[in-house]
């Protein structure tokens, strides 16, 4: 049964309250001088890492916060090369977690054993709780030859230990997976970029499932130094969804459904037809309403398959699509051609992580698959350099108007290049490289707020995709003036492209000028389809509260 909620405007006013755990720093400085940085999940229905992973006082010490259970933790060495401070960043990749196929040892409807080893070694039933008393997810592939064909989610509720366990759910599969089906982890990475010379080691993973940091990653075409003023990493993941849909669904509802965690079912697009490179929506629902090229550069996911169990699991870009009905998708040459009544998503392009730079109008790509970056997969069009303090959210979250050539979008990228209030926006599936709309003078509600960015910069900033319409990412204005007028809480909505005032910070007094990359996040109580969202925020520099604030306006 879900939670009911009666908030009302005027009656019941948002308020902030102090979190009982304090902080974990040992520096005296500013957040965000030191370099501090924050990697929230962003996924709903208890997806989410209840862990919020961080750097503070070290390049090569990882920290996290239980946003469940009020705590803080000290976790292990990083081991990441370059300079930690002002301009060091990360995110959180929702879908790089483990992956690899399964043996046909023990393989039942309850549990597999992994033939691929993992990163590292887990100890005995250390996969039944990552620290919420819930199992991690794991999604097991009908692929092999002579399988299911099948798509299915479970909480693993059991382990051996090793590096090659034998897994066990939490309910049956509705099929008996076999030798060379594959499993993919749905628990995560951290990616970790340092500033200073580009080096071996400034880029790194860290493994939420088996937390170990993995070998350094790529570094060819970066820039030969990383800026010591701002940079940002977006994850397009495919299991970042809109503010009304679960991770797995994608962005349409179809009539067709599979099974997954919990008791729900899914909503997934079913074929109408199939060629080695491109495959065919629905006559009617579902897909049927698209706009041309309205999900260029996202991914289509094959999720069931009986018919050609080989082809379930392939994911593929689309580069161009048709109308609906029956819209066309063009796609690269499938591995294994679908059948012409498969079922399928439409999805973030999970391979991509989007990196903003300080400094410079180039758009930094890096494929996770191919451990490579490149500057060519996105338009270099930006109209001014990612500046000092500058911003930068995927609002995947949010209702798109459904009026052909809107500019609200979920493939919009917001940029705010820092200390203004004058954005960019790269349309993603705007073109073959996505579409910049440049210079956009963002404007204040209730007022001119000509004064509002005036020698300010952004300290604190948060995308709430999961309530309020996915429309708001909240931020603070980083300059000790704001404060104490204030003016330090404000939102910016991505539908309207306009400012407004938040909750005054009264219990917030204290702040001290915040400059480069400092953090936030909005985690999510789901219960049934009542979604609560809230901000939280850290107060001063040094060891300092850490604060909330409930989104349900």
């Amino acid at each position: 049964m879900s939670t009911t909620l009666s908030n009302r405007y005027l009656v019941d006013l948002p308020e902030w309250r102090a979190l009982s755990a304090p902080m974990i720093n040992t520096s005296s400085a500013p957040f965000g001088t030191n370099g501090a940085v924050m990697a929230p999940d962003m996924r709903c229905r208890d997806y989410a890492s209840p862990y919020v992973f961080f750097n503070f006082t070290s390049s090569n010490v990882l920290s996290s916060y239980n946003f469940k259970l009020d705590a803080w933790h000290y976790l292990t060495s990083l081991g990441v090369g370059g300079t930690y401070g002002t301009g060091s960043t990360s995110v959180f990749c929702p879908s790089l977690g483990p992956s690899g196929t399964i043996s046909g040892v023990a393989a039942t409807t309850r549990s597999v054993t992994l033939s691929t080893a993992l990163p590292a070694s887990v100890l005995q039933n250390s996969m039944a709780n990552r620290g919420d008393a819930l199992g991690y997810i794991v999604r097991i592939i009908g692929n092999a030859a002579g399988s299911s064909g099948k798509i299915e989610e479970r909480r693993v509720i059991a382990n051996t230990s090793g590096t090659t366990p034998t897994i066990y759910f939490d309910k049956a599969l509705s099929f008996t997976p076999i030798a060379g089906d594959r499993y993919e982890f749905l628990s995560g990475s951290v990616l970790f970029l340092n500033v200073g010379t580009v080096a071996p080691g400034i880029f790194r993973r860290f493994d939420i499932l088996t937390y170990a940091a993995t070998a350094s990653l790529a570094t060819t075409n970066l820039p030969a130094t990383i800026a010591q003023t701002h940079n940002q990493l977006i994850a397009l993941d495919e299991q970042y969804v809109p503010h009304d849909r679960n991770p797995g669904e994608g962005y349409l509802v179809g009539a067709a459904t599979y099974d997954t965690i919990g008791d729900f079912s899914k909503g997934c697009l079913t074929a109408t037809a199939a060629t080695a490179t491109n495959i065919t929506g629905q006559a009617s629902a579902g897909d049927a309403g698209v706009f041309t090229n309205q999900f260029r550069n996202y991914q289509i996911r094959i999720v069931e398959d009986t018919g050609n169990p080989l082809a379930v699991g392939q994911r593929r870009r689309i580069t161009t699509h048709t109308a609906g009905p029956s819209p066309i998708y063009t796609v690269a040459t499938w591995t294994s051609t679908p059948s012409a009544t498969c079922k399928f998503v439409i999805e973030n392009d999970t391979d991509k992580v989007i990196g903003f730079l300080g400094g410079t109008v180039t758009i930094y790509n890096y494929n996770i698959t191919a451990n490579t970056w490149d500057t060519t997969t996105w338009s270099n069009g930006r109209g001014a350099a990612f500046g000092g303090s500058g911003l930068t959210f995927h609002s995947f979250g949010i209702s798109p108007d459904p009026v052909i050539g809107s500019n609200v979008k979920h493939s919009s990228i917001v940029s705010f290049r820092g200390s203004s209030a004058v954005c960019d926006i790269l349309d993603i599936a705007g073109g073959t490289n996505g579409l910049w709309t440049n210079s956009i003078n963002t404007i204040w509600t209730g007022s001119s707020g000509a004064d509002q960015f005036i020698g300010s910069e952004y300290a604190y900033f948060a995308y709430n995709p999961h309530t309020q319409g996915g429309r708001f990412m909240y931020t603070a204005l980083g300059t000790t003036a704001n404060y104490t007028t204030q003016r330090m809480y404000i939102r910016f909505d991505a539908h309207s492209l306009s400012w407004s005032k938040v909750a005054g910070p009264k219990v917030l007094q204290g702040f001290t000028q915040m400059t480069g990359t400092c953090f936030a996040h909005c985690p999510v109580f789901q219960d049934g389809n009542t979604k609560i969202a809230f901000y939280n925020t850290p107060r001063i520099m040094g060891t300092g509260e850490y604060y909330q604030l409930m989104l349900t306006f």
